[in-house]
């Protein structure tokens, strides 16, 4: 399984790829058919609007 986190300025992205039937069970396990993608939260706080 590959895994693999991109980070381009002040965000983020999680990828995972399975790369043999192993992995693409363990994935099947949590939902996942073939590879999952996903933004992670920016690494800025942003202020706070009231």
């Amino acid at each position: 399984m590959k895994v693999m986190m991109v980070v381009e300025g002040d965000g983020c992205a999680l990828l995972i790829q399975p790369e043999d039937e192993e992995g693409r069970a363990l994935l099947a396990a949590f939902g996942v058919t073939g590879e999952f993608k996903t933004r992670l939260r920016s690494s800025v706080e942003l202020p706070i609007q009231k």
